[in-house]
């Protein structure tokens, strides 16, 4: 019967099938960020949501959201202080500083976090933020005459805090912050006369140095939810280009180089423990690659052919698999891209056309939300009512259950809801399509809007809403 639905609901418009299909030999598809001609952006981060945060002509802010660019800078301009972003959370938040202030954009507004020191030279740099709004950065402290790291967590900007008989210390910053609130970063010292950068994880208020593959510094730049840190290091021997490294369990790898190269960096690792970053004969002479499985691989070999695209830097990648960076189009350098693993690989939650409304129906009256918890209709023992959704690249591998499956709603105020999954199986006459029935929780009576995603096999979905009125 739900079948039938569907084939109604195709013919008035209810959602649309239109599904982009991948060449099965290309494992990357790119859509190229552009705007106005002549205006080139500048992609930073990109987040499990497909938005990207970055910067274009004259430092000016914005974010990327399904193919619309939304000005970042607007109040700020005309100013000799533009917003640049630097970090972008799950909720779509951007932090990002303008020379003495920082800054957290949400749901349409600007928040100035303040600063911790003010003086004639007074700047504070926000690097990252986190899924629970905590943000780390660096700041100038005029008492103490040297750049210190912060964070802001609750409300309130604090020092990281001293790494213990370190009194040598010149520099401290913090760079990158996971949603364990682990933090990562560099320390510059003097040791033996000489200005030394190295890596710390800094972890409820206890600092872990660690070293480098040989020189005398490294640079650690991101951090996923493992705890997995990348960044990249000099080596032991002299007139050697910088390398690519991986941090885990108190060992430093080197990644190794692409062939032909001299140099690599590392920008970000991803919850996979997937990394993207550079390499290339000189840090002016680069490609973008892949580090993934213990292999590096290079990113333009992954493209469609003919393409017209040189990928040179791939600086973020998110839980999807999704890549942002930049590089030439048809030999017009300084472009930005977005790399996607083909659409067979990633579920997708499907929603309604042109809306970020779930499609969900009642699993027994076949109707569209909004949903009650109960409603007389249902048959059940428990009188609960079930709701379907629908998502495509969700198979079950033979010997695989509906275990595989999880679904997950998030309330307005941030609380994740697990949902029962009862069933999961093809839809009929479609069978590109696998429909998902869940079990509403206790928990979501009267919760509203809330923001409904899948993970099958630990890969998450893209999040949707779905409604959920009080009982009567």
């Amino acid at each position: 019967m739900l079948y039938k639905l569907i084939c109604a609901a195709l013919a008035v418009g209810l959602f649309s099938l239109s599904v982009a299909r991948a060449q099965e030999a290309v494992p990357y598809t790119i859509i190229t960020i552009e705007q106005a001609q002549g205006v080139r952006p500048y992609p930073l981060r990109i987040n499990n949501n497909t938005e990207v945060a970055g910067s274009r002509s004259f430092s000016r802010a914005f974010l990327y959201s399904g193919g619309k660019f939304t000005d970042l800078s607007i109040g700020f301009a005309p100013s000799f202080k533009p917003f640049t972003p630097s970090g972008i959370n799950i909720y779509g938040q951007i932090v990002g500083g303008m020379q003495d202030a920082a800054f957290l954009y949400s749901d349409g507004r600007f928040t100035n976090l303040g600063n911790l020191e003010f003086g004639p030279f007074s700047f504070i740099y926000p690097a990252s933020i986190n899924d629970s709004g905590h943000v780390v950065g660096l700041y100038f402290s005029h008492s103490r005459q040297m750049e210190r790291a912060f964070i802001y967590a609750d409300g309130k900007l604090a020092d990281l805090g001293d790494i213990p008989n370190m009194v040598d210390t010149v520099n401290l910053w913090a760079w990158d912050i996971n949603n364990r609130n682990q933090v990562v970063g560099i320390v510059r010292h003097i040791s033996g006369g000489l200005l030394n950068e190295r890596g710390f994880l800094w972890e409820d208020g206890v600092f872990t140095r660690f070293g480098t593959l040989g020189g005398i510094h490294s640079w650690p730049r991101s951090i996923n939810d493992a705890g997995q840190i990348v960044g990249d290091s000099e080596l032991a021997e002299p007139g050697q280009q910088k390398r690519a490294f991986l941090y885990q369990d108190g060992e430093m790898r080197n990644l190794g180089l692409l062939p032909g190269a001299a140099y690599s960096k590392a920008h970000s690792i991803n919850n996979a423990g997937q990394i993207v970053g550079e390499s290339g004969p000189n840090s002016s002479d680069i490609r973008a690659f892949l580090y993934s499985d213990g292999v590096m691989r290079d990113l333009n070999d992954l493209l469609p052919p003919n393409s017209g695209w040189v990928l040179q830097a791939a600086l973020d990648i998110n839980d999807r698999g999704q890549i942002v960076g930049h590089g030439t189009k048809d030999g017009v350098p300084e472009k930005a891209f977005i790399l996607s693993p083909a659409s067979e690989l990633l579920p997708v939650l499907l929603t309604e056309e042109d809306s970020d409304r779930a499609l969900a129906l009642d699993s027994v009256t076949l109707l569209r939300g909004p949903f009650r918890l109960a409603n007389e209709h249902n048959f059940s023992a428990d009188k609960r009512t079930r709701v379907t959704l629908f998502a495509r690249n969700v198979d079950l591998l033979p010997g695989e259950s509906s275990s595989i499956v999880t679904v997950q709603a998030e309330d307005s105020q941030h609380v994740v809801h697990e949902l029962t999954v009862e069933s999961v199986a093809r839809t009929k006459n479609y069978n590109w399509m696998t429909q998902v029935v869940v079990r509403l929780p206790d928990e979501l009576a009267g919760a509203g809007d809330v923001l409904v995603s899948l993970k099958v096999r630990g890969v998450e979905t893209n999040r949707a809403r779905m409604t959920i009125l009080p009982s009567p």
